[in-house]
């Protein structure tokens, strides 16, 4: 389920475990880094549903043993409200499993709300923009979904170059200019992590099913489709989410 999330010009359409094969990826890629304790930062976490799934199967993969912390950003201080809360419409644990589902409990009617034990490890910082967000903490993963292609093509590299200084191990992206992201991403060291990569490009329904051009008026840069997977040039990192420093 989708949960949209909108104020003025913003947008955070958002959802829980909405890309399972990029999930799956991404927690096999953090227990290979072999950690005591993972950092983690949501950039554009909108209402917080992203952050709280990660620390979910965190908690899930790693019963009473993982010490993840996870703290979570956007440029919609609203949105971060709403996030601290983690009070969300029923509807969204009917696609859960059981194993995700009950880490939720009633909060009110019609609503649900992540439990203690979870909200605890998302700390929510104060709204930023990811452009211009800075760091004296590293941490070892850090996601950006779905948003880049809300500021222009320099702007996406101000981005990565900033990020590249406190990101020390995984950085997970997706919604980015395709034409520029190679280079972007070469010259900050990363290099794409390709397992399940076409798994995980047709895992984004959402924007897989667009027509070519769509266009959100005066808020995205460029189009939000997103083309069938090639293995044509550079599609290892077109066509890729997670990237390895």
């Amino acid at each position: 389920m989708i949960i949209k999330a909108y104020n003025g010009d913003h947008v955070g359409a958002t959802g829980f475990f909405r890309n399972r094969a990029l999930n799956e990826t991404v927690h096999d890629c953090v227990d290979v880094l072999d950690r005591p304790s993972i950092r983690v930062l949501f950039h554009a976490v909108s209402v917080g549903a992203e952050a709280y799934s990660f620390v979910i199967q965190r908690a899930h993969r790693h019963p009473g043993l993982d010490a993840t912390r996870c703290d979570a950003t956007d440029i919609d201080a609203e949105f971060l409200r709403a996030a601290g809360q983690a009070d969300y419409p029923a509807q969204i644990v009917q696609a859960m499993t059981p194993d995700e589902s009950k880490w939720f409990e009633p909060s009110s009617q019609g609503r649900v709300r992540v439990m203690a034990k979870i909200r605890e490890r998302v700390r929510i910082l104060p709204p930023t923009s990811y452009v211009g967000f800075e760091s004296n903490v590293d941490y070892d993963v850090v996601f950006l979904l779905n948003s880049l292609l809300y500021v222009d093509g320099p702007s996406q590299r101000r981005t990565i170059d900033r990020i590249a200084r406190y990101n020390t191990g995984l950085l997970v992206t997706t919604g980015f200019h395709l034409d520029r992201i190679k280079e972007d991403l070469g010259e900050n060291g990363y290099h794409p992590v390709t397992k399940n990569i076409a798994a995980i490009h047709d895992g984004w329904t959402g924007r897989r099913s667009l027509e070519p051009g769509f266009m959100v008026p005066g808020i995205t840069h460029h189009t939000p489709y997103l083309p069938p997977f090639s293995t044509g040039p550079d599609s290892e990192y077109k066509y890729c989410a997670v990237f390895a420093k």
